[in-house]
């Protein structure tokens, strides 16, 4: 491969990182690391999120244990106020039944307030785990969205935040749990030791019974998962294509093709849900042998003379507290399963490990000149055939050139390269003597201004699409670029101008207008490396005509790359480079290539005898 090979960051050696959570002040940050790529469990990250919130948390829990112990308390209080009563000392009763309802008060009341701290602790560390999944997602390379369908990438992050409300109250829940069940055990112990035993061997048998459960229902509920991001994925395919189902009038395929993938996520639902009772029966059955065994023994002690009244009715309270925390177990543990399952999935999606990655050492890019060197590029995706062969050209800065070649020649790949949106296979592309695998991608790419052939818009003011890469721009740069780009005209005839939405995708405008906004950002962002792929195509003679002056001005003192499709539009380019078959075929001027019987020559008379006859 030689020496200047650095494509592929794992010929660097060592384990690389990509991204962990950075706790600030304004909420919780994925710093990427050039070189690394650390995986977290969803629970690390919840704990880290939490720990933001670390005073409210702590307070939260404190007044969680605080209602709980109290709460555990009554049933002991209650026992006194019934011997009382059956000793006929009302006074006495009196007292406790006060302080029966004074501590049932004070414990509902802390359990208000530590519901009121949980929303602002589990909302603010909600948005805070939704920005963590949107800044991981958004540092995956360009493959990974390619590969992977938006409706399911936003199914699964949305997931983690989601889940994490769930996997919180639950937590609070086992806190309680842990609390009430140590005191129960305490009270069952001074009972005897029969009533004791029986308590610890149900906590542990209807515990193991729940867990062996929850393992069951596992696989269940990850098929449940999978199929309901499938059926998202798909609608959410549907619906950013609805313009497309509309025009091809294939709403019932459509709907059809949404129903067998809802068909299959009930059908997993059903599966989990039948499991689910089926394992509600099981513990049902072991509380009530539990629940009969006890009172069997407390009748006895009843007739033997050894147990009052009272401690008839407190065993029945800490036993009716024990069955509802095992049956809350179940609860509990079906929930975490679901919320963790779920979280799991988001972090398959999430802890993939993005194909570019920054170098270790990886530097900003230092724009000198312009210069753009390909070093015996060679690329290839995967197993399939090379698209790029050997490509050595060098770029001089402030150089036109234009790609042209038939569909498949790799002129886009070319740009894609030079984006670093892939690795090389092999060889090398500098900037200004700079191996671009070196620098970080947030540099590169800031150096380079990019129109697509299909320009990209968001659904959001024509201002902000124009002013994307050049957050900063003032009002009068952006109508300045705007003008330039002969799209100011079009936009002061909307009806809220410069703040007009322009629809998802910019549906709203016409493509030669989504092509003029899209110019207008490139203008406005003024990067040293400009790359146009037919960035005129979706343009009128009329407009292309402007076009065409405007850009002549945006290229002046930039380095400039072409991907050519119609060869009218590049004849004054300073070379035109030919692909075929990936390899460099011709290169030279507009004209040199015309004189020859060269590849492009071929090219340039299918088109004019083409346009000759459609004239």
């Amino acid at each position: 491969m030689g020496s200047r090979f650095r494509g592929n960051d794992r010929e660097r050696g060592g384990e690389r990182k990509l991204g962990f959570l950075e706790i600030g002040r304004e909420g919780i940050l994925l710093r990427m690391s050039r070189s690394s790529f650390q995986k977290e469990t969803y629970l690390q990250i919840y704990w880290r999120t939490l720990l933001q919130s670390k005073g409210l948390f702590g307070t939260q829990l404190a007044f969680v244990v605080l209602a709980e112990v109290l709460l555990q308390l009554s049933p002991f209080i209650l026992k006194i106020f019934v011997n009382d009563l059956v000793r006929q000392d009302v006074t006495k009763a009196g007292h406790w039944l006060l302080i029966a309802l004074t501590t049932t008060f004070s414990a509902k009341f802390f359990y208000r307030v530590a519901s009121a701290i949980e929303r602002p602790v589990s909302l603010r560390t909600f948005s805070h785990i939704d920005e963590y999944a949107l800044r991981r997602v958004l540092n995956q390379s360009y493959l990974f969205f390619i590969n992977t369908q938006s409706g399911q990438i936003l199914t699964k992050i949305k997931a983690l935040a989601l889940s994490f409300q769930t996997i919180f109250s639950v937590g609070l829940e086992v806190l309680r749990f842990v609390i009430g069940g140590s005191i129960t055990l305490v009270a069952l112990a001074r009972q005897g030791g029969n009533v004791f035993l029986l308590g610890i061997a149900y906590m542990m048998v209807g515990g193991a019974y729940a867990w062996r459960a929850s393992r069951k229902i596992k696989p269940l509920d990850q098929r449940r998962s999978e199929t309901r991001a499938k059926m998202v994925g798909y609608e959410a395919d549907v619906l950013s294509q609805a313009a497309t189902v509309l025009l091809f009038s294939t709403q019932t395929h459509e709907v059809h093709g949404f129903r067998k993938r809802a068909a299959d996520f009930r059908k997993a639902w059903m599966a989990r849900t039948t499991q689910n009772q089926r394992s509600w029966d099981g513990i049902v059955a072991i509380s009530f042998l539990f629940e009969a065994g006890v009172i069997w023994m407390l009748y006895q002690g009843w007739r033997a003379g050894t147990v009052t009244i009272g401690d008839f009715v407190l065993c029945q309270a800490l036993i009716a507290g024990v069955i509802r925390n095992v049956h809350s177990s179940m609860t509990y543990l079906g929930n975490w399963q679901d919320a963790g399952v779920d979280a799991e999935e988001a972090m398959k999606l999430l802890d993939k490990e993005p194909d570019v990655q920054d170098a270790p050492s990886a530097k900003k890019l230092r724009m000198k000149k312009g210069e753009v060197v390909f070093d015996k590029v060679n690329f290839q995706y995967g197993e399939a055939p090379a698209v790029l062969k050997d490509i050595n050209l060098t770029i001089t800065p402030g150089e036109r050139v234009a790609f042209v070649g038939r569909s498949g020649a790799g002129k886009s790949t070319i740009v894609k390269l030079l984006l670093r949106l892939h690795n090389l296979s092999s060889g090398e592309i500098r900037i200004d003597g700079q191996p671009i695998h070196l620098v970080t991608q947030n540099s590169l790419r800031e150096a380079i201004s990019y129109v697509p052939q299909e320009p990209l818009l968001f659904h959001r003011s024509i201002r902000e699409n124009i002013s994307y890469g050049t957050p900063n721009a003032s009002d009068r740069q952006i109508i300045a670029a705007a003008k330039q780009a002969h799209c100011h005209e079009f936009i002061s005839k909307l009806e809220k101008g410069y703040d007009s939405l322009v629809g998802e995708r910019g549906v709203k405008l016409s493509g030669g207008e989504r092509q003029r906004v899209a110019i207008a950002r490139a203008i406005l962002k003024n990067a040293p490396i400009l790359v146009l792929d037919e960035a005129t195509s979706s343009l009128d003679p009329e407009s292309e005509q402007f076009i065409q002056a405007a850009m002549e001005e945006l290229m002046k003192k930039k380095t400039v790359i072409v991907i050519a499709h119609r060869l009218s539009t590049i004849r004054h380019m300073d070379r035109v480079i030919v692909l075929d078959g990936g390899k460099i075929a011709d290169q030279g001027t507009h004209d040199n290539l015309l004189k020859h019987d060269t590849l492009y020559r071929d090219f340039w008379h299918r088109q004019t005898e083409g346009y000759q006859k459609n004239g």
